[in-house]
């Protein structure tokens, strides 16, 4: 039987002589060993073993994550603070940039590189000299 679309179906023809054969036995049938019915597998108990260790793994953190955060975190104060800059440069400095910078020095991230750790207190030093030139002070500060 072919399926050509959404409810129309062909026959397969056979050829001529054939006539088609049934297989022997005639049809579906179930084996009649015992009687007794079989206890169900223990596949769902190793399925379930098999998810919790997938949900384990996924709790694990990446150990770069961490130090890609900082980096990410290190270059938006440095683009911030570019803007201002640019900002400053043009008379034009905003509430908004001041307030961005704010959020980012009270959000501090460390890693555990200390070089790395060096850099970003660094940034966030110059965060705050900025900050405090126009009388912005981070909470914490």
């Amino acid at each position: 039987m072919y399926v050509n679309g959404p409810g129309r179906t062909n026959q397969v023809k056979t050829a001529k002589g054939g006539g088609g054969r049934r297989a022997s036995g005639g049809g579906f049938s179930l084996s009649s060993s015992s009687g007794t019915p079989q206890a169900p597998s223990t596949a769902a108990g190793q399925s379930i073993q098999g998810i919790e260790a997938i949900l384990a793994l996924q709790g694990v953190e990446d150990p770069t994550a961490e130090r890609k955060r900082a980096v990410s975190h290190s270059h938006a104060m440095l683009d911030t603070l570019e803007e201002l800059k640019i900002a400053l440069f043009s008379g034009d400095i905003s509430d908004a940039q001041l307030d961005r910078l704010s959020h980012m020095v009270e959000r501090r991230i460390t890693t555990d590189d200390p070089d790395l750790n060096g850099v970003l207190g660094e940034i966030e030093l110059r965060v705050r000299v900025e900050l405090a030139k126009r009388n912005r002070f981070p909470a914490g500060a």
